[in-house]
């Protein structure tokens, strides 16, 4: 199953943010929201390791 994962990012970070290590920083979060209305959801909180 593939996740669109959102997470709240700070200003400070936001110029650190690339896509080769996005997903190491959402996985850093201490929480993120994924799913969505294409999973028929409105979206699930999680944390840690990502399922792509």
């Amino acid at each position: 199953m593939k996740v669109f994962p959102k997470g709240i990012v700070s200003k400070k970070d936001r110029s650190q943010i690339t896509p080769e290590n996005a997903v190491e920083y959402l996985e850093s979060l201490e929480w993120y929201v994924y799913g969505g209305s294409f999973f028929e959801s409105t979206g699930t909180f999680g944390q840690g390791k990502l399922t792509l």
